[in-house]
């Protein structure tokens, strides 16, 4: 299992180094429901343990599917399971790359789809089945995590050009349950879950930048994010900056160099780059402001190429407006 993509928050007025850890956005359905992936998830951000999500498995309830929010909702079990093979086969996948599902398709336990040029909040975008073989003992949780989680990454990314971890839109999986496992399931369905319907299809979407997310990774000047903390974080909620925010981006540069600097050196080159870029963006003198910056940690620099580091300024209170208006 990858380990969580960690990205650096950095409060620059006082000097206040904080890990941030991020959102993997990575998800699984387990036996008792659909649970997301340790993400990004952050800088995201983002790569996988379980915990949020959605899902349902296959056609005819071959398995178990939980409500996005667990808190919410408990999972449903069906009431039975239909063969899928007896004990010495391996099942054919029953899930198909382009499958695309409404809200109430991925919570109920069938093979319903409908076009991906219709409504719809999720689309399988990989398929693959696990070598173990029939009769092979049911892996641990966390190692059937491990797997999906890095085949999924590793997935979206060579669909779209995105890795998971980085993604603003949550990438979250099917595996099997170990009730199907015993009758030769062995499929791994990756799919996106968009935050609300939509009749686009994945090729035409920026997992980085669109459906009103932005990735930590893909933080732009100008960009404002209505969430309250970038801890814990890979997909934000873009926001116009005239509508109520907590943190406005101002400054973005690239870090230089092949091997990682260390937290202390990218903290120095951040409060130096984010004080003097603020004195050009803004002319506030609004005390009650605060800068922050997002940049890369050891694991994001060299496991996922991050070499970003983001500026940004918030405040004790959600504001409206931008900073750069004065």
């Amino acid at each position: 299992m990858s380990p969580l993509a960690l990205r650096l928050l950095l409060v620059l007025t006082v000097s206040v180094l904080v890990s941030c850890s991020t959102d993997v956005a990575i998800e699984v359905v387990s036996p008792d429901g659909m649970a997301q992936a340790d993400q990004p998830p952050a800088p995201q951000t983002p790569a996988p343990d379980a915990s949020t999500p959605e899902g349902s498995g296959g056609t005819e309830g071959e398995r178990d599917e939980a409500p996005a929010n667990p808190d919410e909702q408990g999972g449903k079990v069906p009431d039975a399971e239909p063969p899928r093979g007896i004990g010495s086969e391996i099942a054919e996948p029953l899930t198909s790359v382009g499958a695309c599902y409404t809200a109430d398709q991925l919570l109920l336990v069938g093979g319903s789809t409908v076009d991906c040029d219709s409504p719809h909040i999720g689309e399988v975008f990989a398929v693959t089945l696990l070598s173990d073989p029939a009769g092979a003992p049911l892996p641990s949780e966390e190692a059937l995590q491990m797997q999906a989680s890095d085949y999924c990454n590793d997935a979206l990314a060579e669909v779209t050009g995105v890795a998971g971890q980085t993604s603003a839109i949550p990438v979250r999986f099917f595996r099997p349950t170990p009730e199907s496992w015993i009758q030769g399931d062995r499929e791994i369905a990756c799919f996106v879950e968009y935050p609300e319907p939509t009749d686009r299809p994945l090729s035409d979407i920026d997992p980085l930048r669109d459906l009103g997310l932005v990735s930590v990774y893909a933080l732009a000047p100008g960009d404002c994010v209505a969430n309250e903390t970038l801890a814990d974080v890979v997909s934000l909620d873009l926001v116009d900056c005239a509508q109520p925010h907590w943190y406005e981006a101002f400054a973005t540069t690239s870090l230089d160099g092949d091997n990682f600097p260390g937290d202390d050196a990218v903290e120095d080159v951040a409060g130096g780059y984010c004080q003097g870029q603020f004195a050009t963006y803004s002319s506030s003198d609004d005390s009650s402001l605060l800068l922050e910056s997002a940049g890369p940690t050891e694991f994001t620099w060299t496991e996922l190429g991050d070499r970003l580091l983001v500026c940004l300024v918030t405040s004790s209170s959600e504001r409206t407006g931008s900073v750069s208006d004065g």
